[in-house]
C-alpha cells in the first residue's frame, strides 16, 4: 500500500531479508457461523422478534432446513441470500454480544435466540477453525506505529504553536529576575 510521508507518497517494496529473527507467528479463530437476524422496529417490538425465532428455533428442531428458514426470515441482507452463512468469521471484526454467543455456543448446536444491539439473532456454529493472520498483524501493526508517529508529530506541532502563541507578562516585580 501507498506509505505517506512529508515529502508525499512512498511504495515501498521488500526484496529481501537478512539475518533477524523470524517473525513470531499470529494465529486467530474462525468460526463458520449460520444466523437468522429478525431486527426490530415500530412494526416488530422486540417482544415479537424474540417471539418469532422462538418458532423458528422449533422449527428447526423439528428437521426444517436451516437455509430455507434463513433465506424466507432472516433480514441480514448478506447471509440470508446464502440460506443464512456467513461464512468463516474473525470474532474481532462483529457485534462483540454476536462474538461470545459463538465462542459459547457449542459446534452444531443451535443457539437459544439472543439480543445484540442489531437486532435478534438465532445462531449455529458449524465450525471453528485456527488461521494464520501474521500478515495482517503486522499490517495493522505497522499502521498504529504509523498513526502513533502521526500522532505525536502533530501533537509536538500543536504544542509548538501554543508555545509560540504565548506571551508571559511577570506583574508581581519580586518574581522578576533581576536583569544582568
Amino acid at each position: 500500500d501507498l506509505v505517506s510521508s512529508d515529502s508525499g507518497y512512498n511504495i515501498i517494496y521488500l526484496a529481501d531479508k537478512k539475518g533477524g529473527v523470524a517473525p513470531e507467528q499470529h494465529f486467530i479463530t474462525e468460526y463458520h457461523v449460520e444466523a437468522i437476524l429478525v431486527k426490530t422496529s415500530p412494526i416488530m417490538s422486540a417482544a415479537q422478534a424474540q417471539a418469532q425465532l422462538v418458532r423458528l428455533h422449533t422449527a428447526l428442531t423439528n428437521g426444517e432446513s436451516f437455509a430455507k428458514l434463513a433465506e424466507a426470515n432472516s433480514q441480514d441482507p448478506l447471509s440470508s441470500q446464502n440460506g443464512g452463512d456467513m461464512g468463516w468469521i474473525n470474532l474481532v471484526d462483529i457485534d462483540p454480544t454476536l462474538a461470545a454467543q459463538i465462542r459459547s455456543t457449542p459446534l452444531n448446536t443451535l443457539s437459544q435466540p439472543f439480543q445484540t444491539a442489531h437486532g435478534f439473532y438465532l445462531i449455529e456454529v458449524l465450525g471453528s477453525r485456527q488461521v494464520n493472520d501474521t500478515v495482517n498483524y503486522q499490517r495493522e501493526q505497522a499502521k498504529q506505529e504509523i498513526f502513533m508517529s502521526k500522532a505525536n508529530e502533530a501533537l509536538q506541532a500543536w504544542q509548538s504553536q501554543i508555545r509560540g502563541g504565548s506571551y508571559i507578562q511577570i506583574l508581581d516585580p519580586n518574581l522578576q529576575i533581576p536583569n544582568s
